[in-house]
């Protein structure tokens, strides 16, 4: 599904299958047990970032819903050349950034997720 991380999560709802009139389609994904986020956040600077995870926060269904994402994790310190390589790289084309433990963990938080 195609979809405009700052709008929110579309995924809301019963399942697709199910014909309900009061429904919209977008009714049809609300508490996915999983929210997968690959190699998206680093494209985005801090407060995008913050946009995108916020947005999906309203189809989560409290104690069921979990987020996973697979991102680069840069170390505090001692990154090899491709690591910053890659970040520099988010910085100068799409101001985004490759994030450390700490910085991924302020954004994940921020958001009122946890770890």
């Amino acid at each position: 599904m195609t979809h405009d991380f700052f709008t929110e999560q579309p995924i809301k709802g019963l399942t697709a299958d199910v014909n309900h009139s009061s429904q919209t389609p977008a009714d049809c994904f609300k508490g996915a047990r999983i929210y997968y986020i690959h190699r998206v956040l680093h494209d985005w600077p801090e407060d995008k970032a913050r946009e995108i995870l916020l947005n999906l926060k309203p189809a989560f269904a409290q104690g069921h819903s979990r987020l996973v994402v697979n991102e680069v994790v840069l170390p505090p310190s001692g990154a090899t050349s491709d690591q910053t390589s890659l970040d520099l790289t988010m910085m100068a084309l799409v101001s985004g950034e490759e994030r450390s433990e700490k910085a991924w963990s302020d954004l994940i938080e921020f958001c009122g997720f946890r770890i």
